[in-house]
């Protein structure tokens, strides 16, 4: 009698060492876990803010008469590209395009008269004098429902991300690709970019139901191969 309610005695005791010990780790993996909606949400804060101070210098305003659009430098020695639409509508009556953008807080306006017209795409490419502290250099192709951003102006001031969206196929046009970011008024020419920073594309023009279409990263940079070969 005695060995069995010892038995009992040791069986009551391990399994209350063992529930105090499980609680313990329960609770440190739950103070611990990375995937807490605060701790995501302070993640994905930080990946933005990084991700704007990374890129923003290389994202400029530009008009042309009463075009207005977004548009970002592609290389060390100034060429820009931008959404042609909006541009070239207004040459050869005003050939002159006008960048403005921030450097040390500092507005300044630069202008354009090398402009060079993507055949079959909705690209233009033009050259100022000037040399940016950064540029756009990583260009692809997305992946299908990929996520990303779309960095454009609202306006002289304000340059501000949307998204995050995610990339979808366009089947009624081949040379485009559609991702759920919203477009707005003056980003036609927007760079779409991943969290890694790399371009994905152009930003054209809206869609039905907020869809932005934009031009994939393989046409985009074979277009900027084509403006620096040519003017070698």
């Amino acid at each position: 009698m005695k060995k069995l309610l010892l038995v009992v005695l040791a069986i009551c005791i391990i399994f209350v060492f063992g529930q105090i010990k499980y609680e313990d780790v329960r609770n440190q993996n739950t103070q611990n876990t990375p995937f807490t909606t605060q701790s995501r949400f302070l993640r994905e804060s930080a990946l933005l803010h990084n991700l704007f101070v990374k890129v923003s210098s290389g994202i400029v305003y530009c008009y042309s008469g009463s075009s207005k659009t977004t548009g970002f430098f592609v290389s060390r020695d100034g060429w820009i590209i931008t959404a042609g639409h909006k541009v070239d509508r207004d040459f050869p009556k005003a050939n002159v395009i006008y960048v403005i953008f921030n450097r040390r807080n500092k507005s300044e306006v630069l202008t354009s008269e090398v402009v060079v017209i993507a055949k079959g795409l909705d690209l233009l490419g033009f050259k100022v004098d000037y040399q940016p502290k950064f540029y756009f250099k990583d260009f692809r192709d997305p992946h299908l429902f990929e996520e990303c951003w779309i960095f454009g102006f609202r306006g002289v001031a304000d340059l501000v991300p949307s998204g995050p969206g995610y990339v979808t196929y366009n089947t009624s046009r081949t040379a485009m690709l559609y991702c759920t970011a919203r477009i707005y008024f003056g980003n036609s020419g927007s760079p779409v970019i991943n969290r890694k920073g790399e371009v994905l594309g152009v930003a054209v023009e809206g869609y039905k139901n907020w869809d932005t279409n934009f031009i994939p990263g393989s046409l985009v940079k074979a277009f900027i191969d084509s403006l620096r070969s040519d003017k070698k």
